[in-house]
């Protein structure tokens, strides 16, 4: 190898590199995606299935803790303002809203936004 070559080898090089790099922030992108769509589908279906009770102190305090945790999930992976979420977890927890219009409220919700919801695990007992 001349050492005139040497240059257009480490020009091809570099421009390699830059070519897997935007390949794999590319890809990487979608993986983490494809993940977290899976995780505020999950928080969806958990949010759905914990509201599923008649009254709110028929909730165990964990049970609260998860759904509120999944609320945030759900909240941020839909993009909703402090109304649609916060707001309304809030009042449901007040006594406000009684908690199965709350559930319809997060029915609508992931209907409007498309969310493919898996039944069986909305019925789950918990």
């Amino acid at each position: 190898m001349s050492s005139d070559s040497f240059p257009t080898l480490i020009s091809a090089s570099f421009s390699f590199v830059r070519i897997c790099g935007r390949y794999l922030q590319k890809n990487l992108s979608i993986c983490y995606a494809v993940l977290m769509n899976d995780f505020v589908i999950h928080a969806c279906e958990q949010v759905l299935r914990f509201t599923t009770v008649k009254n709110w102190n028929d909730l165990s305090e964990e049970r609260k803790v998860q759904l509120s945790f999944n609320i945030g999930v759900l909240a941020l992976g839909l993009g909703l303002t402090k109304g649609e979420g916060y707001d309304s977890l809030a009042g449901a927890s007040r006594g406000d809203v009684t908690v199965q219009e709350f559930h319809k409220h997060l029915r609508s919700l992931t209907t409007l936004h498309g969310v493919q919801i898996d039944e069986a695990n909305v019925a789950k007992v918990f």
